[in-house]
Order: C-alpha cells, then sequence, then structure tokens
C-alpha cells in the first residue's frame, strides 16, 4: 500500500484563493514582490508567479477597486497596478503579458 506525500510550503500561503477580495489579493502581492526583491533563483522565479497569479485575481474580482496604468516611461507594456481605496503610494509594475501567462 503507498500513500502519496503531498508537499507545500510557505509559499502556497501566498497563492490566491477563491472568494479573496481584490484588496486582499493586491496585498498579498505586494508582499510577494517585496520577498522576491529579496530572494534568488526558483524562489525569486515562483514569487513572481504568484505576484502576477494575485493580481490576474484581483482583476477578475473587482477590476472597479483597481486603478491599471500604462507606464511605457520605464518600458514598452509596463503596467502599474493601485488599489484605489488602499495606501496611494503602493503600486506594482508588471507586464501585461506576464499577467496573461499567470
Amino acid at each position: 500500500m503507498s500513500t502519496k506525500r503531498i508537499t507545500s510550503s510557505c509559499l502556497d500561503q501566498l497563492a490566491p484563493f477563491d472568494g479573496d477580495s481584490a484588496a486582499v489579493c493586491f496585498e498579498r502581492a505586494v508582499v510577494c514582490n517585496h520577498l522576491a526583491k529579496l530572494a534568488r533563483g526558483r524562489t525569486r522565479a515562483r514569487l513572481y508567479v504568484l505576484k502576477n497569479a494575485n493580481l490576474r485575481m484581483a482583476i477578475k474580482n473587482d477590476a472597479q477597486a483597481l486603478k491599471i496604468t500604462i507606464d511605457n516611461n520605464l518600458h514598452v507594456g509596463l503596467l502599474s497596478v493601485r488599489l484605489l481605496n488602499g495606501d496611494a503610494n503602493r503600486s506594482i509594475h508588471t507586464h501585461e503579458n506576464w499577467i496573461n501567462a499567470a
């Protein structure tokens, strides 16, 4: 009799869950973004994927709560995402193709 072992990590807690509000997903994306700047290698790549997955879920749940602007000054196709009812200084930069791939 073999049992399948389920492995999980603390990064699984940063994944988006069904029923989360746009504000919760946005804050989780901010945390992933800050942690990714400190991490290296596969962990960094995984955190950026989780950031984009949270942004995609926030857009899916309540697109009216987010302000998405194009930031062509830095890079073509770069998006700046900001929470409307939250802190005005908190924004996340991401690429539209990265959100689609999440």
